[in-house]
C-alpha cells in the first residue's frame, strides 16, 4: 500500500505539472504581462533568546530541559520517597537563531527563494551551543502553484495554525513536532490548496535497535509521504492530511539471516483557526502511529515471529491527540494566550507474544495532559514572555495489548521566561 501510495503522489506531481506547462503555454502573453524579472536582494534575520525556567519535578525532555514533554515517573526509593521529586532550575540562551532569505532572478518565470536558517540547540544534549540547520531550501513560486525542496517543517505541523506557546516543544507531545528533508508540491486553486510531499528523516528520526537514526527509513528505500488538502477563505482556514513512513529495523536477524521483515505506519490529522486583528484561535485533532520521530507519543514492538528462523516482525503502537490554542492582543504592547492538549495511548495494534524490545516513546504512558497560560510583552523589537505550564502523565502497567492499567499520575509545574530580541 506504501508503494502504491508513493506512487499516487508521484503521478500527482507529473500530472499537474504536465497540465500546468500546456496552460503556460496557451497563456504566455498574460504570464509575460505579471511576471516581473527580479535582481539579487538579500534580507537577514534572526533573535537573540535568553530563557530560564523552573521544573518542580524531574520531566522527559532534551537539550538540558529546555524543550520540555512531559513529568517523569514517580520511582519511590525504600523509604517512600519520590526520587523524581527533585526539582530543577537552569538558564540557556541556545535558542538564539540566524537567518538568512535570498530573493533570485526569475527561473522558469518562477519567483525563486532560497532560505537558510540555523541556531545553536544542536543535534544531541552533547552537542549543545553548536550550530545546528534548522530550514534550508529552495522555493519557487508560480501564480497557481509551488515548488519547494530542502529541509522544512514537516507537513503534519500544518504551520498555518501553528500553537504560539513560548515552550521550544512547539506544542508537542500534542501536537506533532519535526523537521524533514522534502520535496513539496503545493497546487493553488482559488481558495483552496492541494499539497503533496515525499519526505526522509534527519535530526527528528525513529527509534529502533540501534538507537535513534535515520537509517532504518533509509534501509528501507521507500520515502515518507503525505498529502494534505486546506481551505482558507478570510479569517477561517480549515484542513486534513494523512501521512505514511515504512521503516527497515533490522538487515539481518536473530540467527544472523537476512531480514527482510518492515514496519509501516500512518497518521491523520484535521485542524482549523481563525483569525482577526485580536484574536487568533487554532486547533488540531491528529490520529498516528508510531510517531516518536515527531515528539509524540508512539513506536513500534518487535517480536520473534518466528523461533525456528530467528525472523522478526513489528506491529505499531498508535495515539491520538487533540489541543487548542487561543492568543488575544490586548493592545501593541500586551498579548495573552493559553495552550491546552491531551493526548491518549491506544497500545499496540494486535496482541503481542515472544515481545523483543519497545522503540519510541511513552509505551507505559496511558494519557497526558497540559494546561498553559501566558503572557507577552512588547515593545519595539524587544519582547518579554512569561509561560506557566502544568502537565500530567498518567503512568502505569502495559499489557499485552499495549493497555495501561494502575495508573499512577504524575504532574510537573514549570515557569519560564524569555527575552527576545529581533533583528
Amino acid at each position: 500500500m506504501n508503494k502504491l501510495f508513493t506512487l499516487l503522489i508521484i503521478n500527482i506531481l507529473f500530472a499537474t505539472n504536465s497540465i500546468l506547462a500546456n496552460s503556460s503555454d496557451n497563456n504566455k502573453d498574460e504570464i509575460k504581462k505579471d511576471t516581473i524579472e527580479r535582481k539579487w536582494s538579500l534580507k537577514f534575520g534572526g533573535y537573540v533568546e535568553p530563557t530560564v525556567f523552573y521544573d518542580t519535578r524531574q520531566v522527559v525532555s532534551a537539550r538540558e530541559n529546555s524543550l520540555l514533554l512531559y513529568p517523569e515517573r514517580i520511582v519511590k526509593d525504600s523509604l517512600g520517597q519520590d526520587i523524581n521529586g527533585n526539582p530543577a532550575f537552569n538558564q540557556l540562551a541556545i535558542g538564539t537563531r540566524v537567518n538568512v532569505l535570498a530573493n533570485c532572478p526569475d527561473i522558469l518565470k518562477a519567483k525563486t527563494s532560497v532560505f537558510v536558517e540555523a541556531d545553536f540547540v544542536g543535534t544531541t544534549d552533547a552537542t549543545i551551543n553548536t550550530l545546528r540547520l534548522r530550514h534550508s531550501y529552495i522555493k519557487m513560486e508560480w501564480k497557481s502553484n509551488e515548488l519547494l525542496i530542502g529541509q522544512y517543517w514537516n507537513p503534519m505541523m500544518a504551520t498555518e495554525v501553528f500553537p504560539a506557546v513560548n515552550n521550544t516543544n512547539g506544542g508537542a507531545p500534542f501536537h506533532v513536532f519535526a523537521r524533514n528533508p522534502q520535496i513539496r508540491y503545493t497546487q493553488k486553486m482559488d481558495d483552496f490548496k492541494l499539497i503533496a510531499t515525499l519526505l526522509s528523516q534527519r535530526d527528528f528520526a525513529s527509534s529502533g535497535p540501534e538507537g535513534q537514526s535515520p537509517r532504518y527509513a533509509i534501509n528501507a528505500a521507500i520515502p515518507m509521504g503525505d498529502l494534505q488538502f486546506q481551505y482558507a477563505h478570510g479569517k477561517f482556514i480549515t484542513g486534513i492530511g494523512s501521512q505514511f513512513k515504512t521503516l527497515k529495523p533490522r538487515l539481518r536477524n536473530a540467527k544472523g539471516y537476512k531480514a527482510d521483515e518492515t514496519v509501516s505506519s500512518l497518521s491523520a490529522m484535521i485542524f482549523g483557526g481563525y483569525k482577526t486583528e485580536k484574536v487568533d484561535i487554532k486547533l488540531q485533532g491528529l490520529w498516528g502511529q508510531n510517531l516518536s520521530d515527531q515528539l509524540s507519543l508512539g513506536g513500534y514492538v518487535e517480536y520473534l515471529a518466528d523461533t525456528l528462523t530467528g525472523a522478526y516482525n513489528y506491529a505499531n503502537t498508535s495515539a491520538a491527540s487533540a489541543w487548542l490554542d487561543i492568543n488575544v492582543k490586548c493592545n501593541k504592547w500586551v498579548q495573552v494566550g493559553i495552550f491546552g492538549g491531551y493526548i491518549k495511548n491506544l497500545g499496540y495494534e494486535k496482541e503481542i507474544t515472544h515481545k523483543v524490545a519497545f522503540y519510541g516513546r511513552g509505551e507505559n504512558i496511558d494519557n497526558i495532559i497540559r494546561i498553559s497560560p501566558r503572557v507577552k510583552l512588547c515593545y519595539q523589537k524587544l519582547a518579554l514572555c512569561w509561560e506557566m505550564d502544568y502537565s500530567s502523565a498518567a503512568y502505569g502497567k502495559v499489557d499485552a495489548k499495549g493497555k495501561i492499567s494502575d495508573l499512577t499520575p504524575a504532574g510537573n509545574l514549570r515557569n519560564t521566561i524569555s527575552a527576545y530580541y529581533y533583528f
